[in-house]
Protein backbone atom coordinates (compact mmCIF):
# COMPACT_ATOMS: atom_id res chain seq x y z
CA UNK A 1 0.00 0.00 0.00
CA UNK A 2 0.84 3.58 -1.06
CA UNK A 3 -0.24 6.50 0.47
CA UNK A 4 -0.48 9.79 -1.91
CA UNK A 5 1.73 13.00 -0.96
CA UNK A 6 4.46 10.58 -0.50
CA UNK A 7 7.85 12.39 0.47
CA UNK A 8 10.07 9.43 -0.23
CA UNK A 9 8.71 9.02 -2.95
CA UNK A 10 9.01 12.67 -4.32
CA UNK A 11 12.37 12.72 -2.62
CA UNK A 12 13.54 9.90 -5.12
CA UNK A 13 11.92 11.87 -7.88
CA UNK A 14 13.39 15.10 -7.01
CA UNK A 15 16.95 15.04 -4.94
CA UNK A 16 19.69 15.54 -7.53
CA UNK A 17 21.62 12.29 -8.79
CA UNK A 18 23.01 10.16 -6.00
CA UNK A 19 22.91 12.95 -3.27
CA UNK A 20 23.23 11.19 0.33
CA UNK A 21 21.72 12.88 3.46
CA UNK A 22 23.24 11.99 6.82
CA UNK A 23 20.70 9.67 7.07
CA UNK A 24 22.19 5.84 5.89
CA UNK A 25 18.02 4.48 5.98
CA UNK A 26 16.59 7.21 4.27
CA UNK A 27 19.39 6.87 1.82
CA UNK A 28 18.26 3.02 1.61
CA UNK A 29 14.54 4.24 1.03
CA UNK A 30 15.58 6.51 -1.79
CA UNK A 31 17.88 3.75 -3.83
CA UNK A 32 14.86 1.40 -3.44
CA UNK A 33 12.34 3.72 -4.36
CA UNK A 34 14.43 4.51 -7.50
CA UNK A 35 15.03 1.28 -8.25
CA UNK A 36 11.51 0.31 -8.25
CA UNK A 37 10.28 3.45 -10.38
CA UNK A 38 13.36 2.16 -12.87
CA UNK A 39 11.95 -1.74 -13.02
CA UNK A 40 9.67 -3.35 -15.42
CA UNK A 41 9.56 -3.12 -19.23
CA UNK A 42 8.01 0.42 -19.77
CA UNK A 43 10.76 2.62 -18.38
CA UNK A 44 10.53 5.99 -17.96
CA UNK A 45 13.11 8.13 -16.87
CA UNK A 46 12.23 9.57 -13.38
CA UNK A 47 12.57 13.21 -14.32
CA UNK A 48 9.10 12.35 -16.42
CA UNK A 49 7.11 10.52 -13.60
CA UNK A 50 4.52 12.50 -12.12
CA UNK A 51 4.17 12.13 -8.52
CA UNK A 52 0.60 10.41 -8.50
CA UNK A 53 2.31 7.85 -11.29
CA UNK A 54 5.46 7.29 -9.64
CA UNK A 55 3.65 6.01 -6.26
CA UNK A 56 1.26 3.30 -8.24
CA UNK A 57 4.46 2.14 -10.34
CA UNK A 58 6.30 1.90 -6.48
CA UNK A 59 3.38 0.28 -5.19
CA UNK A 60 3.30 -2.19 -8.31
CA UNK A 61 7.08 -3.25 -7.95
CA UNK A 62 7.08 -3.58 -4.25
CA UNK A 63 4.14 -5.99 -5.01
CA UNK A 64 6.08 -7.79 -7.29
CA UNK A 65 8.56 -7.86 -5.17
CA UNK A 66 7.18 -9.82 -2.63
CA UNK A 67 6.53 -13.09 -5.18
CA UNK A 68 10.40 -13.02 -5.70
CA UNK A 69 12.15 -12.17 -3.09
CA UNK A 70 10.22 -14.73 -0.81
CA UNK A 71 9.19 -18.91 -2.14
CA UNK A 72 6.67 -19.00 0.69
CA UNK A 73 4.65 -15.74 -0.75
CA UNK A 74 5.12 -16.97 -4.35
CA UNK A 75 4.08 -20.34 -3.33
CA UNK A 76 1.38 -19.29 -1.08
CA UNK A 77 0.20 -16.78 -4.18
CA UNK A 78 0.39 -19.54 -6.67
CA UNK A 79 -1.89 -21.87 -4.64
CA UNK A 80 -4.64 -19.52 -4.26
CA UNK A 81 -4.08 -19.45 -0.56
CA UNK A 82 -2.95 -15.75 -0.87
CA UNK A 83 -4.09 -12.89 -2.69
CA UNK A 84 -1.49 -9.42 -3.26
CA UNK A 85 -3.79 -6.60 -3.42
CA UNK A 86 -2.25 -3.44 -4.48
CA UNK A 87 -3.58 -0.12 -2.99
CA UNK A 88 -3.40 3.73 -2.38
CA UNK A 89 -4.24 5.47 0.90
CA UNK A 90 -5.52 8.93 0.37
CA UNK A 91 -4.35 10.77 3.47
CA UNK A 92 -6.85 13.81 3.00
CA UNK A 93 -9.79 11.48 2.27
CA UNK A 94 -9.11 8.55 4.29
CA UNK A 95 -10.13 6.38 1.93
CA UNK A 96 -8.49 3.09 0.50
CA UNK A 97 -8.22 2.60 -3.42
CA UNK A 98 -7.87 -0.65 -4.46
CA UNK A 99 -5.86 -1.42 -8.12
CA UNK A 100 -5.09 1.76 -10.35
CA UNK A 101 -4.47 5.34 -8.87
CA UNK A 102 -6.91 7.99 -9.34
CA UNK A 103 -5.59 11.69 -9.62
Amino acid sequence: MGHDSCGAIHEALNRPGEQEENSPNLNHLIHEIRNNLNSGPARTPLTELNLADAIQKNVSSVATDLTVRSKIIREAVKSGQVNIVQAQYGLSSGKVHFGAHEN
